[in-house]
């Protein structure tokens, strides 16, 4: 292998270097797939997913690598057996945001900073996989919450 070949930019290197944890409250037991962003892992139901998202549902029409495959380094009780894998490229407190709203519903609503912080992650992700309802409801409490600009003809 050359060295064009070998991904050394600082977000893979350093991601590549820790070690993957799960998510405190995103790993189910029962789950079907690990879902992997930056060193946080969630195990998660594909069934929930392919409900909410037409992104992940098209991607799992297609047959998934098993975890083991994918990452041989993660400690076995971490790669259930028959449980699939997937890396994204988001943040694990963006994913974990928009799981949050896929399995408890979307809770938008202190209208602070923080709120902010969640509602964007989870409109941009809703957006980057199609959960469509979930996208609506942010606009919608953005449109809410948000009051819109004044025209400058209205002053």
């Amino acid at each position: 292998m050359n060295d064009l070949d070998e991904d050394t930019s600082p977000r893979r290197t350093a991601r590549s270097s820790l070690a993957a944890t799960p998510h405190h409250d995103l790993w189910f037991s029962d789950g079907s797939i690990v879902l992997q962003a930056d060193t946080t892992l969630f195990r998660v139901h594909i069934s929930w997913l392919c409900r909410h998202s037409l992104v992940f549902r098209d991607m799992f029409s297609m047959p998934q690598p098993s975890a083991a495959e994918v990452k041989p380094d993660l400690p076995l009780e971490l790669l259930p057996s028959g449980c699939q894998f997937m890396q994204l490229e988001d943040t694990a407190e963006d994913l974990a945001n928009l799981l949050t709203a896929i399995y408890d519903g979307p809770s938008f609503g202190n209208n602070d900073r923080a709120d902010f912080h969640v509602l964007s992650g989870v409109l941009r992700l809703a957006t980057k996989y199609a959960v469509d309802e979930l996208r609506r409801k942010a606009i919608e409490h953005l449109g809410i919450e948000v009051p819109p600009q004044i025209e400058p003809d209205s002053v």
